[in-house]
């Protein structure tokens, strides 16, 4: 490991915090991986990172849990993404933190998030009584996942990506 992935949480032992701590979010560079692939200047694609949260809460200012769950959408142009492991424990620092309202936890993601990644982030926290019904959609596209496809290396190969740009159809 560089020194840069030895920081990050993914791996370790953990000490969970139950006050809200912005200071947790670990932004990762895309650029090393880009860099790795050779993916450099202008994005031969567009989208958005989507990450779901389906089990998230905080307090009421009277000290009530409020239970919610959340979806945050990064931009594949931001410059960072989050470690994964950060994110999940930035959003447990909520659990014991007492909040106005729905709104002040949305602003506070909003800013966080978005100053870990370097780009505005997308915050939609749904609350129990929208996703009591709610049920479970296909996004738009095409999905890989019922192909019936031989795999042979799972190694990285920025050779599989070649001409994919050129027959990506917008979604």
């Amino acid at each position: 490991m560089n020194d840069f992935t030895d920081q990050l949480p993914l791996g370790k032992a953990t000490v969970y915090k139950s006050e809200y701590d912005p200071g947790l979010l670990c932004p990762v560079p895309r650029k090393l991986k880009r860099d790795e692939i050779g993916l450099t200047g202008a994005l031969p694609f567009h989208g958005v990172d989507i990450w779901n949260a389906y089990e998230m809460s905080w307090l009421t200012r009277k000290g009530k849990p409020v239970v919610a769950m959340g979806e945050f959408r990064v931009p594949c142009e931001s410059p960072c993404l989050i470690e994964s492991k950060s994110f999940k424990l930035y959003l447990n620092s909520f659990n014991q933190t007492r909040c106005d309202d729905f709104d002040a936890v949305r602003t506070l993601m909003v800013q966080d998030l978005s100053d870990a990644v370097g780009a505005p982030v997308g915050v939609r926290l749904i609350g129990e009584q929208e996703f009591a019904g709610a049920t479970f959609g296909t996004l738009p596209g095409e999905c890989l996942d019922d192909q019936d496809v031989a795999i042979a290396g799972y190694a990285l190969d920025p050779g599989l990506l070649e001409g994919a740009a050129a027959t990506a159809r917008p979604v």
